[in-house]
């Protein structure tokens, strides 16, 4: 057995949890099965105490304190740093792919 607290997480899954680590939320490995996929119930960045549960493997995320849910990792990037519209975030988390190249250039 490895040694990595990640080995059970897939693709997305690391995905998130690289996020939420660095945005500060630790989520504990389980000493026996590392970190697994699923809900997780870790600190609240929103107001600080240990109710906001997270699923690593969609990346919803809800709090029973004050209510702060979403659906992914990008509503609640955009609810932790509130400045930025949805595309803009999508922008800033590569998660915008333009495909109308040139348009709207008047050389149609």
């Amino acid at each position: 057995m490895s040694d990595n607290p990640l080995r059970r997480l897939s693709g997305p899954e690391k995905l998130t949890y690289s996020y939420l680590k660095s945005q500060g939320i630790i989520i504990p490995p389980d000493p026996i099965n590392g970190v697994y996929p699923g809900w997780h119930l870790v600190c609240c960045p929103f107001h600080g105490d240990r109710t906001l549960r997270v699923n690593i493997t969609t990346g919803a995320f809800c709090c029973k304190a004050c209510g702060a849910r979403g659906k992914n990792m990008l509503e609640f990037h955009m609810m932790l740093h509130h400045r930025f519209s949805f595309l803009e975030m999508a922008v800033i988390l590569n998660m915008w792919e333009d495909n109308h190249q040139g348009a709207g250039n008047g050389n149609g």
